[in-house]
């Protein structure tokens, strides 16, 4: 239904007990779910922390569309198609064969929607808050981003009938969406290729994350300190806590490599394999990523 559940009294915002991640509010039935655990509790009236009752459910869930829509097109149809609408493979059948009838109706849904599906009749595509993937911590944000809009602007006016796309933005002047809505995705990256290469970054040069997580954050971070003392001689960024410091109680940490060429990143890992056959099984978890698709 909507990203978070906050208070504008005091601040308090819902997050998870064993994530660092705020919770989801979610509707019949009314919960606050972590998406990275699962972990669920009742959706809150009232502010644990100053106990208001003025509670928000903050961001544009595909349940609160979905409700929104409603009051305004109470004749239509309407299908949601998003994770917890189709766990059910017979349900998401024939939740599609009511959508190609052809019949009059609306499509609510999250980038599953985006991609492999061919609706005949579909003219029209509106994409919510379509600036938000640009600001993006990750590099790849933007690129991923504009894929995403190209993909789901393709699902409108695919046969006979000419299609129309709507983008609602909170920040109309956005470089990256007005770069890739003016002047197509082709210039959009071109102009991503030129940050890369200045900021030292794939394509230009190979990447490897080497991800952490212990239930101790200390050992997981001081497992990538070890690690990185062996790659003094390599270009590397970390050890620093992941985007989601903390899943399921286990902290994550991460260490980057950089290097100028394949050959010579070869080397970096080959150190690394050489410190893990010295040191064995420590009590963390840690993975090599070579080439990450994210951050």
């Amino acid at each position: 239904f909507a990203r978070t559940l906050l208070c504008p009294s005091c601040g308090w915002k819902a997050t998870c007990i064993r994530c660092d991640a705020r919770t989801t509010v979610h509707t019949n039935p009314d919960l606050l779910i972590c998406h990275y655990c699962g972990w669920k509790e009742s959706l809150k009236t009232e502010c644990p922390k100053c106990q208001s009752h003025n509670l928000l459910s903050v961001g544009q869930g595909t349940q609160k569309l979905e409700s929104n829509l409603r009051e305004h097109f109470s004749t239509t149809p309407i299908y949601r198609v998003d994770r917890d609408s189709t766990r059910n493979q017979t349900q998401f059948i024939e939740t599609l064969k009511k959508i190609n009838t052809g019949e009059p109706c609306i499509l609510v849904g999250t980038q599953m929607l985006s991609k492999g599906h061919d609706f005949t009749k579909l003219t029209l595509v509106v994409v919510m808050e379509a600036d938000v993937g640009f600001n993006s911590i990750d590099f790849r944000g933007p690129e991923k981003t504009a894929q995403q809009i190209i993909q789901v602007s393709g699902r409108s006016g695919r046969h006979s009938n000419k299609g129309e796309i709507i983008f609602q933005t909170y920040d109309a002047n956005n470089p990256g969406l007005l770069n890739l809505l003016e002047k197509g995705y082709r210039n959009f990256a071109e102009s991503e290729l030129l940050i890369r290469e200045k900021m030292g970054f794939p394509p230009f040069r190979p990447m490897a994350i080497i991800r952490a997580e212990a239930k101790s954050a200390n050992a997981a971070e001081s497992l990538l300190f070890r690690i990185n003392h062996t790659l003094s001689e390599y270009e590397t960024l970390g050890p620093a806590p992941a985007l989601i410091g903390k899943i399921s109680n286990r902290f994550r940490f991460q260490l980057m490599i950089l290097t100028e060429n394949r050959k010579r990143l070869d080397q970096a890992l080959a150190t690394v394999k050489r410190f893990h056959k010295k040191t064995g099984r420590p009590k963390v978890r840690w993975t090599i990523d070579v080439d990450p698709i994210e951050i």
